[in-house]
């Protein structure tokens, strides 16, 4: 099945952009990347409903592929985790977490 693909349109220049480069709906081809840069063996997880997870792996670009074999909703979630120390509203932390989703309808 033939996918129509469309530019991400939110860049997050100082966290966590997932860009959708599949050019079929049976088999998704996502890059993941942190600051503009490819965010290399990162975990992603595939959520469809409450039915269905799996656990992936970004390359040493930030890609990941998939496949679809439902007509359905799939969700991809990617997290990753800044280690720089800081202060906030005088309450010291250890890290800034980074989190993106991006939804897939597979339809006819």
């Amino acid at each position: 099945m033939e996918k129509k693909v469309s530019k991400t349109i939110a860049d997050n220049k100082s966290g966590i952009t997932i860009k959708d480069i599949s050019k079929t709906a049976d088999e998704i081809k996502l890059q993941v990347l942190y600051k503009n840069k490819p965010l290399a063996k990162n975990e992603l997880k595939v959520f469809v409903a409450d039915l269905w997870t799996k656990t992936l792996e970004t390359d040493d670009d930030g890609f990941v592929t998939f496949k679809c074999p439902w007509e359905t909703k799939y969700i991809v979630e990617t997290t990753y985790s800044e280690k720089v120390p800081g202060v906030y509203k005088d309450e010291k932390y250890e890290f800034i977490w980074h989190c993106a989703t991006y939804a897939i309808l597979k339809s006819n």
